[in-house]
């Protein structure tokens, strides 16, 4: 099985991708970070299959914001955090436990979303940093669900929820509403569900406009003309933003699940997520776009947004290639 480790830097947009074989994900991961990120010779990994050639300045690049070097070798600099799918790296774990189960064209592979925080002195906020766990689904779902008003029966227990309960009240994200039994929001809980419409709110303004894409014969690129193509997945990847949790914070902010009835038992379900996520693994990928292109359509698109003035609105995602 392949394993697709994308390394993206928060601070400046840096992203690469590495294919690696069950081998090199069974050991630590602060071995794979040395071994393989902080290699002398990244040409290696090009020749190996493991690096594409035309992301060799962007290893180099990501290699610049992650070590520095003294007279006793490579080490990590001060103030760099390293997420894994929104958790914090564990160095002693084996890397494949950090790899999500992903498919594409019919073909399962694992996929893991390496961010690179702290960059400037700046440290990752780990509840807004890019997730994709099933884990960590569930818990969006949960607060949503909550937030809204869902009641949840503190006498009754819920085996599928009882992780999640577990750590809400931990992190004294809610509390017992005695009136009605349920759990609620606290006012901490309020604000942490806030971040996240509000997270989804902004991917609406900043990437929406890419919903609708045809660049002509001489390159120029046109938006909402009903003849172009979604390629909002591709360029969340271009800009280090987690296509997966961006579909989630999106169908969470359109009220698409809601209603559903079932929805402690789905929100710990991967079958459903992969069902969810079929658009994602079915997107074209950076790779395939080519970045220069991509790089384009940003330009535009954000030279647009400025002249128009843009930012609201809502879009179904239904990317289509």
């Amino acid at each position: 099985m392949e394993y697709l480790l994308q390394v993206a830097d928060q601070g400046s947009g840096h992203m690469m991708v590495l294919s690696l074989d069950q081998n090199a994900v069974k050991r630590p991961a602060i071995d794979v970070v040395f071994d393989l990120l902080g290699t002398e010779n990244p040409e290696e990994l090009t020749a190996g299959g493991i690096l594409p050639e035309g992301q060799v300045d962007e290893f180099k690049s990501l290699q610049k914001v992650i070590f520095d070097r003294d007279d006793q070798g490579l080490f990590i600099r001060d103030g760099i955090n390293m997420f894994a799918n929104g958790s914090e790296l564990n160095p002693d774990a084996p890397m494949v436990s950090a790899f999500l189960p992903a498919k594409k064209d019919g073909v399962d592979y694992k996929r893991c979303n390496l961010v690179i925080g702290g960059v400037d002195g700046q440290k990752v906020d780990a509840s807004n940093e890019q997730q994709g766990s099933v884990e960590e689904l569930g818990r969006l779902m949960f607060l949503h669900q909550i937030g809204r008003g869902a009641l949840i029966d503190v006498t009754r227990e819920l085996a599928e929820l009882s992780d999640i309960i577990a750590w809400a009240e931990r992190e004294t994200l809610i509390e017992i509403d005695v009136d009605k039994a349920a759990y609620k929001l606290t006012e901490k809980g309020k604000r942490r569900h806030a971040s996240y419409m509000e997270e989804a709110q902004d991917l609406i303004k900043r990437y929406d406009i890419f919903t609708d894409v045809d660049i002509d014969s001489s390159g120029e690129v046109h938006f909402d003309s009903n003849l172009g193509r979604d390629m909002r997945v591709p360029i969340y990847e271009l800009e280090g933003i987690d296509p997966y949790r961006a579909r989630f914070l999106l169908g969470l902010n359109d009220g698409e699940w809601d209603k559903l009835e079932n929805w402690t038992e789905l929100s710990n379900d991967e079958k459903w997520y992969r069902e969810i996520f079929a658009p994602i693994d079915g997107a074209t990928s950076v790779e395939e776009i080519g970045r220069a292109k991509l790089e384009h359509v940003v330009e535009a698109g954000k030279a647009k947004m400025r002249q128009e003035g843009r930012g609201d609105g809502r879009q179904e995602f239904d990317p289509e290639y």
